[in-house]
């Protein structure tokens, strides 16, 4: 998933949510319906469980929007790893080949000493 275009959809999502910030709090403003405050009997919320670190109770509420949206993010993250685990290969494969190169310059290094001193 492009970053950007996960950029975008967030300040969409702003847009139709407004973000109130407290100083231990952040919320999410519904314009189209008001939330209750739940009591610790009932499930908890999953974005305050991720934001806030809160532990989770035994049911967490996910409306259909959350959900759709992490499953998007985890997407995209899991074809960004995918992208980081191909890199990092090649990144090993370089690495072996310098080594490799390194050594044969060193022992080619050590025999033209040793034929001159030799």
């Amino acid at each position: 998933m492009d970053s950007e275009l996960y950029r975008k959809f967030l300040e969409f999502e702003a847009k139709e949510h407004p973000v109130r910030m407290g100083q231990t709090r952040i919320s999410w403003e519904n314009l189209y319906e008001r939330t209750r405050p739940q009591r610790s009997s009932k499930p908890s919320d999953i974005l305050d469980s991720i934001y806030l670190e809160r532990e989770m109770e035994d049911t967490v509420i996910m409306d259909k929007r959350v959900a759709a949206m992490l499953h998007d993010r985890i997407a995209g993250l899991e074809a960004d790893l995918g992208k980081m685990r191909n890199q990092i290969k090649i990144l090993k494969i370089t690495i072996g080949v310098l080594l490799l190169v390194i050594v044969i310059l060193s022992w080619a290094l050590a025999s033209n000493i040793a034929t001159i001193y030799g």
